[in-house]
C-alpha cells in the first residue's frame, strides 16, 4: 500500500484514555499513512495525549477545535487531509484497521467509485458485543433512513467512510454545509449523490469497545435530527398520509349521514337480531371514531413539525427559502391545530351522544 496516499481522520472528544493506543494500532497498520485527530473541545486531556504522539510521529497531526459538536470536527479534519484516499473512523476504533484497509483498497481498485460506505448492516457485515438498546435503536433508525434514500444504502448514520480528496474538497467548500452533529453523514451523504457522485457500500464489522454505559450519544437529538431528515425527503408521501389521517373521522361521518353502513347493520340484524346489531354498531363506531380522531389530532400535532424540517433541510441543500413558502407555512401550521381541536371536540361530542343513535329497522 502506498502509505502516502492515505489519510486517517478521527474526531474525538474525551478519548484521552483511548487515543493514544488507537494511534499505535493504526500506524502499526499503516507504516506511512497520515493520522489526524480532530479534537472537539474535549474536557479531559485527549488533545494533550495525542499531541505526544505527534511529536515523535510527524505524520501524525493533532487539531483543537472548540467544541461545537462531532460535526464540525470532522469537517476540520477532513479539510486539513492531505491524501489521495481520505478514511474516517471513531477514535475508539470501534471500525479496525482491517475496515480502513478495505476502503482504501476498494477506492483503489473501483476509479469510478467517489465514496465508499462501511456498512455493519448490510449482507456480510457484522455487529458485536453492541448493547441490546442501543444496537436496535441503531438498526431501526437505518432502516426508516434507507427508505430516505430510496432503498439505496443499509448503513447511512455509520462514520464509516472513504472519500477521493479531490471530491471532498468541492464538499467541504459548500457554503450551505451546516450540520454540527452527527446529521453531517446524511447532509454529506446527500450532497454527494445531487452532485452526481457514484456511491458505493461494502460490508465492516461494527466491534463495542466501550463499557456498558459509554458512549458519546444524545439519543433524543441525533433520533429528532434523522426523523426531520426523513420527514424531508418524503415530504409530500408523510403529507399526504397525515393529512388522510385528519380527514379520517369527518369520511366516517359522511358514512354514517349517508347511510353507508346500513345494508352491514341489516345483514347483522337479520342473522343476529337488532339488539346485538345495534351494540356491535355502537362499539364499532366507538371504537372506529376514536382511533380515527386520536390518529387526526397525532397527525395535526405532527405536521407543523415536518413542514418546519421540510424547510429546514431544504435550507441546508441549498434551496431557496422563497417567500410563497414563508408566507404559507404559519398559517399552515394553524390550520392544522385548528382542525386538532375540531378532531378532538367530535370525539369528546360522539362519545357523550353515540349510544343515542336511533337506527331504522332492518
Amino acid at each position: 500500500m502506498a502509505g502516502q496516499a492515505l489519510s486517517v481522520v478521527l474526531p474525538a472528544w474525551n478519548e484521552a484514555v483511548k487515543v493514544c493506543g488507537t494511534l499505535a494500532v493504526l500506524r502499526s497498520a499503516f507504516s506511512e499513512a497520515e493520522l489526524i485527530v480532530s479534537d472537539d473541545g474535549s474536557t479531559d486531556a485527549t488533545a494533550a495525549e495525542a499531541e505526544k504522539v505527534s511529536a515523535v510521529d510527524p505524520k501524525v497531526r493533532v487539531l483543537r477545535n472548540p467544541h461545537r459538536g462531532r460535526g464540525r470536527a470532522l469537517q476540520s479534519g477532513l479539510a486539513a487531509a492531505s491524501g489521495e484516499v481520505v478514511v474516517t473512523i471513531d477514535a475508539d476504533l470501534s471500525y479496525g484497521p482491517e475496515d480502513v484497509r478495505r476502503l482504501f483498497e476498494h477506492l483503489q481498485t473501483h476509479p469510478a467509485c467517489d465514496l465508499v460506505i462501511g456498512s455493519c448492516y448490510m449482507p456480510g457485515g457484522r455487529v458485536e458485543g453492541v448493547p441490546a438498546r442501543r444496537l436496535l435503536i441503531s438498526r431501526w433508525g437505518n432502516v426508516l433512513l434507507r427508505f430516505a434514500f430510496h432503498g439505496q444504502f443499509w448503513t447511512t448514520t455509520g462514520i464509516l467512510r472513504g472519500y477521493r480528496r479531490e471530491k471532498l474538497q468541492t464538499l467541504l467548500k459548500d457554503p450551505g454545509l451546516v450540520s454540527d452533529g452527527k446529521e453531517l453523514y446524511l447532509e454529506f451523504l446527500h450532497k454527494a449523490l445531487a452532485a452526481g457522485w457514484k456511491v458505493e457500500e461494502i460490508p465492516a464489522t461494527l466491534t463495542w469497545r466501550r463499557g456498558p454505559g459509554g458512549g458519546n450519544f444524545a439519543l433524543l437529538r441525533t433520533a429528532g435530527s434523522h426523523l426531520d431528515f426523513l420527514f424531508a425527503q418524503r415530504f409530500c408521501m408523510v403529507f399526504t398520509l397525515a393529512m388522510g389521517l385528519i380527514l379520517l373521522p369527518w369520511v366516517r361521518v359522511l358514512g354514517m349521514a349517508q347511510g353507508w353502513y346500513l345494508p352491514v347493520f341489516r345483514f347483522v340484524s337479520s342473522v343476529a337480531g337488532r339488539a346485538f346489531a345495534r351494540s356491535l354498531f355502537v362499539f364499532e363506531m366507538r371504537l372506529l371514531f376514536s382511533v380515527f380522531c386520536i390518529a387526526g389530532i397525532a397527525s395535526s400535532l405532527l405536521l407543523p413539525h415536518v413542514l418546519v424540517a421540510k424547510i429546514s433541510w431544504d435550507h441546508r441543500f441549498v434551496k431557496p427559502l422563497d417567500k410563497v413558502r414563508k408566507a404559507i407555512c404559519a398559517p399552515l401550521a394553524l390550520l392544522l391545530y385548528a382542525l386538532m381541536v375540531l378532531n378532538a371536540c367530535a370525539l369528546a361530542g360522539f362519545l357523550r351522544v353515540s349510544d343515542a343513535f336511533s337506527l331504522p329497522s332492518p
